[in-house]
């Protein structure tokens, strides 16, 4: 594995066996911030990147080790054929075990909850505490956006490319990465200092993922997970709505729910130091 630093994070290259492919493995990216005796493992939304972790990479890795991974096809992981949520399961579950992890706090967000409440319904001995932000372990629930998931991917096929970049910077900003607030840091990087967004890979990559995160049903499963579970939401998100949490809060035993009443999709880059206090507490006790 080739390391090399980049934003101030160790950035390499991990090699993922994979009996789909033709090569038998595919490369994910993934980087890492500081030391510590616990480890978080953070897993991005659709569309984003490692990056929409920054502040919390940069928070925690003064006292924790934190992980986090491109999805295939997105950031500076390639596309596969196979790519998808139950991939992204089988690569994080990898990747925590090329690090050596027994034992690891699991954080995702929007496309990232579903890996997440996946891995902790089958691996849950692993799993420390997990954290889910904006999440919903079926996406029906937010009907609009499920509506839009199916539709979509049509419109999709007959736009031009400065069509295509044009929509995905719309719905990025507006209710996928960012919510209603962002940092100047996070809007650089998504929509200027990235030279993989909206990219024809970027927007092929979301067109897969769109089909799984439409077919995508955990609800039954969540009462497998054992692990303390803190559930965040923001109040205005206008893609996953905020009272789908519900859901999850009330079917995993002893789940904590907090509500940010002035963040839309991402309070994670919306309100970092909100988020990251709420999550210390969470951690720490």
């Amino acid at each position: 594995m080739e390391t090399s630093e980049m934003h101030g994070l160790k950035s390499r290259m991990v090699r993922i066996p994979d009996g789909e492919l033709p090569s038998g493995a595919a490369g994910v990216h993934v980087v890492e911030k500081g030391k510590g005796p616990d480890t978080i493992v953070f897993v991005h939304g659709l569309g984003a990147d490692h990056y929409e972790f920054i502040h919390q990479m940069r928070y925690f890795g003064n006292r924790y080790r934190c992980i986090a991974f491109d999805h295939r096809g997105h950031g500076r992981s390639p596309s596969t054929p196979n790519m998808g949520i139950e991939r992204s399961v089988w690569d994080l579950h990898e990747i925590v075990n090329s690090y050596g992890l027994d034992k690891f706090i699991l954080m995702g967000h929007s496309l990232g909850t579903m890996v997440a409440f996946d891995y902790a319904a089958r691996f849950g001995e692993r799993i420390e505490k997990l954290i889910i932000v904006s999440g919903t372990p079926a996406i029906r629930e937010s009907v609009v956006t499920y509506a839009g998931l199916r539709f979509l991917p049509k419109i999709g096929t007959v736009l031009n490319d400065k069509q295509r970049r044009l929509l995905g910077k719309l719905v990025a900003y507006n209710v996928g990465t960012f919510g209603f607030r962002t940092s100047p840091d996070v809007l650089r990087h998504f929509l200027g200092g990235d030279p993989y967004s909206f990219t024809e890979k970027y927007f092929s990559a979301i067109l897969k993922y769109m089909a799984d995160i439409a077919d995508f049903d955990c609800r039954e499963r969540l009462v497998r997970i054992t692990a303390p579970t803190l559930i965040v939401h923001g109040a205005l998100d206008l893609g996953i709505y905020a009272h789908t949490s519900l859901t999850s809060a009330t079917k995993i035993r002893g789940a904590e729910l907090y509500i940010f009443p002035a963040c839309g999709h991402s309070p994670n880059i919306e309100s970092p130091g909100n988020f990251n206090r709420v999550v210390e507490k969470f951690i720490t006790r």
